[in-house]
C-alpha cells in the first residue's frame, strides 16, 4: 500500500504518515517489539531523508526510540522530540505541544525539574485548554507544592 501511495503522490509525506500510525495503532502503549521498532525508526529515518522539514516526523521517532530499552535510542529519541519542537516553533511561531510535553515527561521523570518545567510551560504556551494543558496543570501541582 505504501508504494502504490507513494507512486501516486511522490512528494508528498502523507503515505508516510499513514504507514507510521498504522503500525503505532497495533502497539498503543508500552514497548514495541525490536523487530516493529527497528522498522519504524528505519521508515522514519527513511521518511526524514526526503522530507526533512517535517517536523512530525522527527517526533514520531522520538516516540518510537523513547519506547526502546536501550539507552543510546532513548537519548536519539529525546533529540528527535527537542528537533521536533524546535523546528515546529520556528516554522509556526509557537511551541508544538506533543513534543514538549514528551519532553517535560521525560525530564521530569529524570528529576530534571527546571527543563520539565520549561517544556510544561512550552505546551501551555502553544494551547490553551485542550487534553495537553489539563494535563500540564496536573503535572504542575505536582512539580510544584
Amino acid at each position: 500500500a505504501l508504494n502504490k501511495a507513494k507512486a501516486l503522490a511522490p512528494k508528498s509525506p502523507w503515505p508516510w504518515w499513514g504507514l507510521v500510525q498504522s503500525v503505532l495503532q497495533e502497539h498503543p502503549t508500552g514497548k514495541l517489539p525490536v523487530a516493529e521498532r527497528d522498522r519504524l525508526t528505519a521508515m522514519l529515518k527513511n521518511a526524514l531523508n526526503l522530507f526533512p522539514a517535517e517536523a512530525g516526523f522527527y517526533y514520531y521517532l522520538g516516540r518510537v526510540l523513547h519506547r526502546s530499552d536501550d539507552t543510546s535510542q532513548y537519548e536519539e529519541g529525546t533529540r528527535a522530540l527537542m528537533t521536533s519542537a524546535i523546528q515546529h516553533g520556528c516554522r509556526q511561531g509557537g511551541g508544538f505541544a506533543p513534543a514538549d510535553y514528551q519532553l517535560a515527561l521525560h525530564y521530569h521523570s529524570a528529576q530534571d525539574y527546571d527543563r520539565a518545567y520549561h517544556h510544561y510551560l512550552g505546551v501551555l504556551e502553544s494551547v490553551s485548554g485542550g487534553r495537553y494543558s489539563r494535563e500540564v496543570n496536573r503535572q504542575l501541582r505536582r512539580l510544584v507544592p
